[in-house]
């Protein structure tokens, strides 16, 4: 059994070992072209090129004079939120979608059963792109329901949220 002067002095010792404690050099990687490497294997060339690299600022909006403005705009804050649409005020609608898109099919259905004019907007094209781009569409579907003097009312993009929209004409849907 130990005395306590021996715990002491043992702890005493302990304590000033981890005063002085030292770890390993950690390893980092990290992926600029292609692969991950070592930052420590990396060659003059490699540094100079992670020094010179270019980074993207949605805020500065540009990279060597190219300016991004309209390219892809931030959701604003003064969106329509779905519990003020009223439907009688929407007078058409534009759906972006591909032919790819598997949740598309039900969304077309939706929108055939409904009395409102529409335009199909294919996003695969380039005409539909910029027209997509017009309209922030980022994925797809989305449907941009617009007033009498083209305004957008909403935006929407699965049929659950349509249906919330329509839900005070429930004739309307029969899905």
């Amino acid at each position: 059994m130990k005395t306590i002067l021996e715990i002491e002095k043992e702890l005493s010792t302990l304590e000033e070992k981890l005063k002085n404690v030292v770890g390993t050099e950690t390893e980092v990687y990290t992926r600029i072209v292609g692969y991950h490497r070592a930052v420590t294997n990396w060659n003059k060339g490699k540094k100079e090129e992670y020094r010179d690299r270019l980074t993207f600022s949605y805020f500065e909006k540009e990279i060597e004079g190219k300016s991004f403005d309209g390219f892809i705009k931030g959701h604003k804050e003064e969106s329509v939120k779905e519990e003020n649409i009223v439907v009688g005020n929407v007078a058409f609608y534009k759906l972006f979608y591909t032919e790819f898109c598997r949740n598309c099919p039900p969304v077309k259905e939706f929108l055939k059963k409904l009395p409102v004019p529409g335009e199909e907007v294919d996003v695969s094209s380039d005409l539909g792109l910029n027209s997509a781009r017009k309209y922030n569409i980022l994925s797809t579907p989305t449907v941009v329901l617009f007033d009498s003097k083209d305004n957008v009312i909403s935006i929407v993009t699965s049929v659950e949220e349509l249906k919330k929209i329509f839900a005070e004409n429930k004739e309307l849907i029969s899905a």
